[in-house]
């Protein structure tokens, strides 16, 4: 067993520094000392590429990116020169800087190494400026600006207080602006708006979070006034506008375009062993707290997201360390069991027909062992979908894959009782759909029928697919046994390569499912979702998205909204990062922007909710697309709900219920309690799961620090399938709390 950990990824450079001396005065009088960070991004530039400092300033280079094992090395030309100005300081564990020779040690791997860290502390007469270039990519250049003025500095320090996604907004907010008028409104006030859904209700927003103004009219007039004919092109030149009486407006504008309205990413960890990098493409939010992560291969990937847990990334090889997995499953599907264990079978590999791919195993989490199921499926199976179904004990429809001569001829049912596969017959006029598109999108319906939705494979690349539409359909179980059963067809819809969730209400409309772009050019900008509470379900009529998006991810959170990310489409300008997310409210038909993603999270990334009520993602092939991941670092996305002040909190409660049955929860403050939920736990791969599902409670307050709950009634339950959920509360703000574990059974 080998665990490893790296905070930051990183990317590698050969930098050189270079010394400009020009002949000026230095300004006299400045005394606040700053900290100050530069960093070498993944898109080849500079954060930030200028720096003003000042006496007893710290100044450190970091690089960040994405890793290639690159040899780096950091020197500066004219060294002693160099020495008069920086006092160099000791990095503990991390300082690859040699301060005798002025030069970096080499290495192939930069994971959260600092080149250079020092305090400014002295400023010769006639040294201004320090400028560095990067010799990898010679238009990477940057400045160190010595003997910064008072009004330099409060520039500097607006600049380092905005997050480089929170400039990127700026300055797309004010040089985007018409009018002043529009700049004294919040960015986010500028979201999509539509009508949209049965009750055709415009967006109602939360004004104390979302009325900020960013800029009086006068400041706002001016911004304008000054604006550059192809816009501004850096922050400084915007925020000088501001004086120093100005600091709370400022701070309205942080507000505005920071966390509270877009949420926040932040880089958590890369999987990797050693040096070597372990590709990621599946993950399943496990009861014990962990991640799983399956790579390509027959190693178990685990990550605990537990932010004071020291070592988070544990990687597990295979047969030699006792997991008991020989297969390598990898293009797999997977969905989990009622007593919490996960069922994968098929993949084999990166292409159909691997001899393993017609095998099902088990994963305990609580053991960290997999067992392979008694018999073996009746074909081979390469990205098949799996939907557990509400039976007690547990069964799993297992539809779709290719077995490399086609694709398989029918589905199947496991059961956990016999631990075996077993055919399912399609009867009546539809006969067997043997789904064109594989991993399609499939959800169990209230009634306990199946829905299949054409989303699933269209091809690997991130271009709009040019396939054309699929069939809309139902399956509808004929006997107990799971064994039998007919479709019935609705209306054909063209979104491959998108995904589909599905959305319970306790009210109308009650069962909808949502799909999110893939399709053509005229649809991957698009949502869209139809209403299966109504005698005839017929998809509505699709609302914009902020982006096109191919091989996108989306993620059902604990206030009922929908978090999309990632799928970026392929373009002659795409984003050196993820680009920027979006929030759907189902209720409100409305689209909000959220912050970007660090890495480019597309075909083969994943995305999941957290017993945090944050979200992971995770993975992501080249730019093309067609290939395994590249980005494997984890990111985290903190909603705006978690910048909404305090939490609620659940003190305790039990650890399993049955159907129908009453249980109590301990909270501080109940009366302040509007919403209990059940969010059944992701696992997904290739933008394809069938199990988030997030179900309203009943619930009265019994006592002053007590609410008793009811579970979903009923046996078998297809609105709660028997198994592990995440139990979240959430506040008269939708603030939700940490989840607890509950087993309905």
């Amino acid at each position: 067993m080998k665990r490893t950990i790296k905070r930051v990824c990183t990317k590698t450079f050969w930098i050189m520094g270079l010394i400009a001396v020009t002949q000026v005065m230095l300004t006299p009088g400045f005394v606040s000392a700053a900290s100050w960070e530069i960093t070498a991004t993944s898109g080849f530039q500079w954060d930030p590429s200028e720096v003003k400092l000042s006496l007893g300033d710290d100044v450190t280079f970091k690089l960040s990116g994405d890793p290639q094992g690159i040899p780096h090395g950091l020197q500066f030309n004219d060294w002693d020169s160099i020495k008069q100005v920086f006092e160099i300081e000791a990095v503990q564990g991390q300082q690859l800087f040699n301060a005798t020779t002025g030069q970096n040690n080499t290495s192939t791997n930069m994971a959260n190494k600092v080149l250079f860290k020092a305090k400014i502390k002295s400023i010769p007469d006639g040294l201004s400026e320090i400028s560095y270039v990067c010799i990898e990519h010679g238009g990477m250049r940057g400045n160190l600006v010595l003997g910064a003025t008072d009004g330099d500095m409060g520039v500097e320090k607006m600049v380092r207080r905005l997050s480089p996604s929170m400039q990127r907004r700026m300055l797309k907010f004010i040089n985007q602006a018409r009018s002043p008028r529009e700049l004294t409104k919040s960015p986010q006030e500028r979201r999509v708006k539509f009508e949209h859904g049965p009750s055709a209700a415009r967006p109602k927003y939360d004004r104390r979070h979302e009325g900020v103004v960013a800029y009086d009219l006068a400041t706002a007039k001016m911004m304008l006034e000054n604006r550059p004919l192809d816009g501004y092109t850096d922050v400084r030149d915007c925020l000088k506008l501001y004086k120093e009486s100005e600091t709370e407006r400022f701070e309205d504008l942080l507000n505005s375009l920071g966390p509270p309205q877009f949420g926040e990413w932040r880089e958590v960890a890369t999987v990797a062993e050693g040096d070597e990098e372990e590709p990621v493409m599946h993950a399943a939010m496990l009861h014990t707290g962990k991640v799983l992560l399956i790579p390509s291969n027959n190693r178990t990937v685990l990550w605990d997201p537990d932010p004071a847990v020291a070592t988070p990334i544990e990687i597990i090889n295979g047969e030699q360390a006792g997991t008991g997995l020989t297969a390598n499953l990898f293009c797999s599907g997977h969905s989990f069991l009622s007593d919490g264990r996960l069922l994968v079978v098929g993949g084999g590999g990166g292409n159909p027909g691997a001899a393993s791919s017609i095998q099902g195993w088990k994963f305990d989490p609580k053991t960290i062992k997999w067992t392979r199921t008694s018999n073996d499926m009746s074909f081979q199976r390469w990205y098949p979908t799996l939907v557990t179904l509400a039976d007690e004990p547990g069964k799993v429809l297992v539809a779709a894959g290719a077995t490399g001569m086609g694709v398989a001829d029918f589905m199947e049912i496991y059961s956990e009782v016999t631990d075996k596969f077993e055919p399912v017959t399609a009867t009546g006029p539809v006969g067997e759909l043997l789904f064109p598109p594989t991993y399609p999108g499939l959800h169990l319906l209230p009634g306990g029928e199946v829905f299949h939705t054409p989303v699933g494979f269209g091809d690997c690349n991130q271009s709009p697919s040019g396939a054309s539409a699929d069939p809309t359909a139902i399956f509808a179980f004929s006997n107990p046994a799971r064994t039998m059963g007919a479709w019935s067809t609705l209306e054909n819809n063209h979104r491959r390569k998108g995904m589909s969730v599905l959305l319970l209400e306790p009210t109308s409309p009650f069962v909808r499912v949502l799909a999110i772009g893939g399709g053509d050019a005229g649809t991957s900008g698009t949502g869209q979702t139809i209403d299966l509470s109504t005698f005839s379900p017929t998809w509505e009529p699709a609302f914009p998205l902020l982006e096109g998006r191919v091989h996108p991810n989306a993620v059902i959170l604990p206030d009922g909204t929908v978090f999309i990310c990632g799928g970026m489409e392929a373009g002659t300008k795409p984003p050196p990062n993820g680009g920027r997310c979006e929030l759907y409210d189902p209720k409100t038909g409305s689209i909000a922007e959220m912050d970007e993603l660090a890495r480019p999270r597309h075909y083969h990334s994943v995305a999941i909710l957290l017993p945090t009520g944050e979200v992971m993602a995770a993975g992501g092939a080249g730019r093309g697309g067609c290939d395994v991941s590249r980005h494997n670092t984890i990111e985290v996305f903190k909603p705006p709900y978690l910048f909404r002040g305090d939490r609620p909190v659940i003190n305790s409660m039990r650890s399993e219920v049955e159907h129908g049955a009453a249980f109590e929860i301990d909270t501080p403050n109940p009366s302040a309690i509007s919403k209990i939920v059940l969010a059944r736990p992701m696992a997904v791969t290739h933008q394809t799961d069938s199990e988030q599902r997030m179900i309203t409670l009943t619930y009265t307050v019994t006592g002053p620090g007590t609410i008793e709950a009811i579970a979903p009634a009923g046996s078998p339950n297809s609105i709660a399938p028997p198994g592990y959920y995440m139990l979240f509360i959430l506040n008269q703000d939708r603030v939700p709390s940490v989840a607890k574990w509950i087993l309905l059974k």
